[in-house]
């Protein structure tokens, strides 16, 4: 399938979820991630095996084990189903008898079996990925073949309706600047005379409500710009297509990040907006534009919404 194919797709069934009326509530579903194709079984299966490669472990020692003995022990310790694409492994020189030496305490199962592959690995570079409930093992390269789309729902990260008091204070006013700025970003300059003596307080305000609805858009684009870099960014950069690299890409549906990516990249992306998230703000907020100049014989007067009528 191509791009573009992939992505009106992955729109399309969005747009059905979110019409069905079964989308959760913006405020419980924040952090939320869904990947496309999956059944809500294997994403379960998967969310236990996460879970259970976090765990803390006593130790983790190994002297001149193979390598097929410390994968069977690990199975059998976590109760995890476990596939080894063996023939991928054995092409890069490694075989199931080479011998594993590793000696650690009081780290977590993810950790341990980073070790074991970095053991036997060297310059092959190993690695591991959670797909539908099974933890698989290869090389990275055959790995970074396997990608997966997953929506992401950052709605706190770029809040899809309300912005606060003081945002909405600030575009309102950038907005009345443009309005009445000699650039007519957004229309009729307001400090003209002509213009300005035909139309009311109503007309106007109605005038730069409008253009605040656009401002607002523009806003949260500019935030869903900035989490797409910081993401690109710290996430493998040259794998990403914006970066001219030939596997990731990024897309926002309104409140939603839909990413493609290998599994244990999305594991990154997933632990990067969990730091954001305890950031405060978790991104740049936009800074509005400084004013434009006004001639000193140009004034404003109260209106009802809240803004000014130049005179």
């Amino acid at each position: 399938m191509s791009h573009s194919r992939t992505v009106a797709s992955v729109a399309f069934c969005l747009g059905v979820f979110l019409a069905s009326g079964c989308a959760p509530n913006p405020s419980r579903s924040a952090g939320r991630i869904w990947e496309v194709g999956q059944s809500e079984t294997d994403a379960a299966l998967s969310a236990a095996v996460e879970a259970t490669l976090d765990k803390p472990m006593s130790k983790l020692e190994f002297s001149g084990i193979p390598l097929s003995d410390v994968i069977q022990y690990l199975r059998d310790l976590s109760n995890c189903s476990i596939w080894v694409n063996w023939s991928a492994i054995e092409a890069v020189g490694i075989e199931k008898k080479t011998p594993v030496n590793v000696k650690l305490r009081g780290v977590t199962m993810r950790a341990g079996l980073r070790a074991v592959l970095d053991d036997v690995g060297g310059d092959n570079h190993l690695g591991f990925d959670v797909r539908s409930g099974v933890l698989v093992i290869s090389t990275l390269d055959e790995m970074s073949r396997y990608t997966v789309i997953r929506i992401y729902d950052v709605s706190d990260l770029i809040p899809s309706e309300a912005l606060t008091t003081n945002q909405e204070i600030q575009l309102r006013d950038t907005v009345w600047d443009a309005l009445a700025g000699s650039t007519g970003l957004f229309g009729p300059d307001l400090r003209d005379t002509d213009t300005s003596h035909h139309m009311t307080i109503e007309q106007a305000c109605r005038h730069v409500e409008a253009n605040l609805k656009n401002a607002i858009k523009a806003y949260m684009g500019f935030r869903a710009d900035q989490l797409a870099q910081i993401i690109r960014a710290a996430v493998v950069p040259d794998s990403w297509r914006a970066n001219d690299g030939t596997i990731g890409w990024l897309h926002f549906l309104d409140s939603k990040m839909v990413v493609n990516q290998t599994p244990m990249r999305h594991r990154q992306i997933a632990d990067l907006l969990a730091a954001l998230r305890e950031q405060a703000p978790p991104i740049p907020a936009a800074k509005p534009a400084p004013a434009p100049e006004r001639p000193i014989q140009a004034k404003r007067r109260g209106g009802r919404c809240g803004v000014g009528l130049l005179h």
